[in-house]
């Protein structure tokens, strides 16, 4: 646009308009955080129901996981949107939950002991995931202490989420 000397617009959000629409919605905002712990469960619960399908054989990972982190994320810059500190909060610790609940999930559908190629194709796919996961709880959580301020960043470990994972793979 600059190159053609074509005017724009850009809009910038008032963050006091923002916060005041954020504040009208306070008291309610357990619903909003049902609705994401819904939404995020659905996606666990269609992974551990259809694991086969859900396996991406050329990077050896599940496609629920990516559908997992990618909601989380825009779960998150939704919540940020509210301006209520508090409420970010509980949804990384409502994100976390999920994400060890996800880990068992996986770890659940495990082949005892494989003796197929798609057994192992399953485990590796499995052992990935997991690894995404462990990474993805950290770049998550960034992005929340980020958008909080300095007095609840401390509240946002993962060290307890990222033992857990390990836990269930261990199993």
């Amino acid at each position: 646009d600059r190159d053609n000397h074509i005017p724009r617009t850009v809009l910038v959000p008032a963050n006091e308009f923002i916060g005041m629409i954020g504040k009208a919605f306070a008291p309610h905002i357990d619903l909003y955080l049902q609705a994401e712990r819904n939404k995020l469960d659905k996606i666990i619960l269609t992974a551990g129901q259809n694991i086969q399908e859900e396996l991406e054989n050329d990077i050896h990972i599940l496609n629920s996981s990516t559908k997992l982190i990618v909601a989380m994320k825009d779960a998150i810059e939704k919540c940020a949107g509210f301006n209520i500190p508090q409420a970010l909060l509980d949804l990384f610790m409502l994100i976390k939950e999920l994400l060890i609940k996800y880990s068992s999930t996986l770890t659940r559908v495990l082949p005892n002991r494989p003796k197929k190629d798609d057994q192992f194709k399953l485990i590796c796919a499995i052992s990935n995931t997991s690894a995404q996961l462990l990474s993805s709880i950290s770049s998550l959580s960034e992005k929340v202490v980020s958008l909080v301020p300095d007095e609840t960043k401390p509240a946002i470990n993962v060290d307890d989420a990222g033992d857990s994972i390990g836990t269930e793979l261990k199993k």
